[in-house]
């Protein structure tokens, strides 16, 4: 991302002080249109309106690709005709040149990041450099290649500039095809147009269907948290007999009931001559 600052600010200072330099244009051409654009892919640039940090990037990656191809197809209406871009461009232009000024950038980043401020840096990890970032939280293939002589920072940062300088590289290849092919060119930034908005549309569809998992998980617990208040509620409300102490039975129905002669005892016998008792307890006397 810092080099995609430093391409921005050397494009301005292109337009500002030097607008009919040939040379000057084209080696931005070649950085813009090769690792710049290229960024996109490589650190997964996505549309995403509402995040300042994501806008942020595409803006720096996306805005100088868009400004060189303007003033290569349409230099008339861009500059009034100070800018003449020619029909071609030279090897020397489109690799070797931009080559050189990307090895220059990365000594001045390595100087500025491992001896000017590199005990602030190990001060603050809060602080993130590229090398830092992808040792720590990159993922696949990177990340293994830039922790393959070890995770100590120095050692990632010269295995990361070495691979920034193979894909810087690589990603110039291209640059002399799409200088002299307005057809190639287009294609060209409307692929890398279309994965933005596709990193954009699959950020937002894992975002929102995170954020309704877990509303639906708040809403089930919530509901199950209400089934089980009810529930003790309605177990607290119900009438509960009351418990007979330990050894004390319940009074039996008086029909068929007889009490017990406690053993060695006998039952008292009526009279000699008596009748027995009426119905309504009272006695009649034999005779009478």
């Amino acid at each position: 991302r810092l080099f995609g600052y430093r391409n921005t600010w050397k494009m301005r200072r292109k337009l500002r002080m030097y607008p009919n330099s040939r040379l000057l244009y084209q080696v931005c051409f070649a950085l813009s249109t090769g690792p710049v654009t290229f960024a996109i892919l490589a650190w997964r640039n996505s549309m995403v309106f509402h995040s300042l940090d994501r806008l942020t990037t595409v803006a720096v990656h996306a805005f100088p690709p868009l400004v060189v191809y303007i003033l290569r197809w349409f230099p008339q209406e861009a500059t009034s005709g100070e800018l003449d871009p020619g029909d071609s461009i030279s090897w020397f232009r489109a690799i070797i040149l931009p080559l050189l000024v990307y090895v220059y950038w990365q000594l001045c980043f390595y100087l500025k990041t491992q001896v000017v401020d590199f005990s602030r840096l190990q001060g603050d990890k809060n602080l993130w450099t590229s090398a830092r970032w992808l040792s720590s939280q990159g993922g696949g293939v990177i990340k293994k290649v830039v922790n393959a002589r070890g995770p100590t920072e120095r050692k990632v940062n010269h295995t990361l500039m070495g691979v920034q300088l193979l894909y810087t590289f690589l990603t110039l290849l291209p640059v002399p095809l799409l200088y002299m092919s307005r057809a190639a060119h287009t294609i060209y930034l409307l692929f890398f147009a279309c994965v933005c908005i596709h990193n954009g549309a699959s950020f937002y569809f894992t975002s929102f269907a995170r954020n309704y998992l877990e509303q639906v998980k708040r809403r089930a617990r919530t509901e199950v948290a209400e089934v089980d208040a009810s529930s003790q509620m309605a177990d607290a409300d119900k009438p509960t007999s009351p418990k007979q102490p330990a050894g004390i039975t319940s009074p039996k129905h008086a029909a068929g009931f007889s009490p017990k002669t406690p053993a060695g005892t006998t039952s008292p016998k009526p009279p000699a001559g008596s009748s027995k008792a009426s119905i309504n307890g009272n006695k009649t006397p034999t005779g009478a």
